[in-house]
């Protein structure tokens, strides 16, 4: 095998690793998730971003339970 070759198959598994400990680290990003100081829209649009990029696929129920579960007491108490 040339030089070449390894140094490729390195890459390549250097960045599959990244890519498993960054959807990792977005999806625990995910879990801890809540609105905070962010309006609804916003705090929607990152949860949208997020389970994007961390390549998560959930039914409509699990997103709203998540949805929900990040929001404020206030505004979760009126929805």
């Amino acid at each position: 095998m040339s030089l070449e070759k390894q140094l490729e198959g390195e890459k390549a598994a250097r960045n599959q690793t990244m890519n498993i400990t960054k959807r990792k680290d977005l999806y625990l990003k995910l879990q801890g998730l809540n609105q905070g100081f962010k309006s609804v829209d916003e705090y929607h649009k990152e949860m949208e971003i997020t389970m994007i990029w961390a390549n998560v696929i959930e039914d409509r129920e699990a997103i709203m339970a998540r949805f929900l579960n990040g929001l404020n007491w206030e505004i979760a108490n009126v929805v």
